[in-house]
């Protein structure tokens, strides 16, 4: 019996974590909007409501830690959209959901946020194996994860979405190309991936990163986590590989952002970044948890988990008409 299963056995209620507000953004930055339903789900009762984080215990006796916000507002006659989020290098599945400001995500929007916690290496920080094996085993933790939550929450299958900073980016990204992934779709801050193939389809991205960044060279090259292409190569190959043109679109957001499009992309396959120009190793719109001018300068004109829910919703919808469009 898994732990999610024991908790309703008991019948384990907390109480609700209270609605943060919501930092400020650029006007041109909507608020998240709730999510369109795909199906009708039979009734559910979450075990708990606001965030706790749980101890799994994998196959072979460890354990691994993931960090669970439930909203308040969560409809249990509906499926559930679900965020998974992938902390850096040195981070927590705490951290991450401060850092993204992920529970004003949840409560907002009625999404369920879920944060793994990387695999404890040197220098006790925890992070994101890249390495063959080392992947397979962070990836079969977070498919784990998945089906706890599945347990006990509908999920709508048309949004399972990704996102990640830095190394955890990194991990979001390989993590959504591996076969038989689920996620629908992925958004990366400061960690981009030159993928040689994607064994899932065309997955749609919308990615972030600051030509200052000190951590994860704009231009590509070493890393704390390994060698690294630059986002301009990365963000070709990922278009590439989702079957748009090579014609890049370049124009301004906001001053100092601008925005790159792909032309031609597949329906639901899109592929779209935001370049800070002068920007640090930030998660732009995010909290300012640590001041080190390794780091750089925050980008707050400018929010990137706002934007990458506003596009996990396109995505969807557009998904939705394809499917239909063929049923």
């Amino acid at each position: 019996m898994t732990l999610f299963s024991r908790m309703k056995a008991l019948g384990v209620v907390v109480g609700m974590v209270a609605l943060l507000v919501a930092g400020c953004s650029n006007a041109s930055d909507l608020k998240p909007q709730p999510r369109v339903s795909t199906k009708t789900c039979e009734p559910t009762v979450p075990p708990f409501v606001g965030e706790r984080t749980i101890k799994a215990t994998r196959p072979d006796g460890s354990t691994r830690l993931f960090t669970v916000n439930i909203p308040s507002g969560l409809d249990r006659n509906e499926p559930s959209p679900i965020v998974l989020a992938f902390h850096g290098l040195g981070g927590t599945s705490t951290s991450i959901i401060e850092l993204g400001k992920l529970k004003d995500l949840s409560e907002e929007s009625h999404v369920i946020v879920v944060a793994p916690q990387g695999t404890m290496g040197e220098f006790d920080k925890a992070g994101w194996s890249l390495s063959e094996s080392g992947f397979s085993e962070d990836a079969a933790f977070v498919d784990q994860v998945l089906n706890e939550i599945d347990e006990f929450a509908c999920l709508d299958t048309n949004r399972v979405f990704a996102m990640g900073f830095s190394n955890g980016s990194v991990f979001a990204q390989k993590y959504a190309c591996r076969p038989g992934s689920k996620i629908t779709a992925v958004a990366g801050i400061s960690g981009p991936l030159a993928a040689d193939s994607c064994s899932s389809g065309p997955v749609p991205l919308i990615y972030f990163h600051g030509t200052s960044d000190q951590v994860v060279p704009f231009s590509g090259g070493p890393t704390s986590i390994g060698d690294l292409a630059g986002v301009h190569e990365s963000l070709s190959t990922w278009a590439s590989l989702n079957g748009c043109s090579s014609n890049e679109k370049v124009e301004e957001f906001v001053t100092h952002v601008e925005r790159s499009t792909w032309a031609d992309c597949p329906e639901g396959a899109d592929v779209r970044a935001y370049i800070t120009v002068g920007g640090g190793h930030r998660w732009p719109g995010g909290y300012l948890t640590e001041v080190k001018d390794v780091h750089g300068t925050l980008e707050t004109s400018l929010n990137a988990t706002t934007r990458s829910w506003r596009f996990f919703e396109g995505v969807a919808k557009k998904r939705e008409k394809v499917n239909q469009a063929t049923s």
